[in-house]
């Protein structure tokens, strides 16, 4: 009843659970929990920001990770020599470990695990969020008409945006002396 109350559309996180508007992309019309993900991976490198969106369904897993960076890392990466990534599993397997040791990268190792304030994507990821707030429609849409809005705003963001993307790609060092002094 408490559901009903809120009529037919509310936010949901993909946990299901409510979820105040900046935590949310969108509205959705697909699934009855209001909220099936668009699962976006994405690499920050040398002020560009390049997105794989997963097939609906799909999640991220060492095989997916693995041919991700066999697939699309050389084109990615520019010539970045150093990859920062989150310490979830599927990311840091014995797979993806040997994929990463066939690309130019090197894992920057150790560093805070969860500080978005380090971790150059995150804020990459905000800037995302921000357009894709400026071009939220006024209907709801469905999966793949958000995936459309979503890599156009990436590319947006690319366009507009190539010096914040920049400085975020560079200034690591920064950023990591800014956590590790608090």
């Amino acid at each position: 009843s408490k559901r009903r109350s809120l009529g037919t559309h509310v936010w949901r996180r993909s946990d299901n659970k409510d979820a105040m508007y900046q935590d949310c992309l969108g509205p959705s019309s697909y699934s009855k929990g209001q909220g099936i993900p668009v699962r976006v991976w994405g690499m920050l490198a040398a002020g560009g920001l390049y997105i794989h969106i997963l097939e609906e369904g799909e999640v991220m897993n060492q095989d997916v990770y693995a041919e991700l960076v066999e697939e699309k890392f050389d084109d990615w990466c520019g010539d970045c020599e150093f990859l920062v990534c989150d310490y979830e599993r599927c990311l840091r397997c014995d797979l993806a470990m040997h994929a990463l040791s066939k690309t130019c990268l090197k894992l920057v190792d150790p560093y805070p695990k969860c500080s978005q304030a380090f971790n150059a994507i995150e804020n990459g990821w905000a800037i995302v969020k921000e357009r894709l707030d400026q071009t939220m429609p006024q209907n709801l849409e469905h999966r793949d008409e958000f995936v459309k809005r979503l890599a156009a705003a990436v590319r947006w963001v690319n366009q507009h945006c190539k010096e914040r993307l920049w400085h975020l790609s560079t200034n690591q060092k920064e950023r990591a002396d800014a956590c590790l002094a608090q």
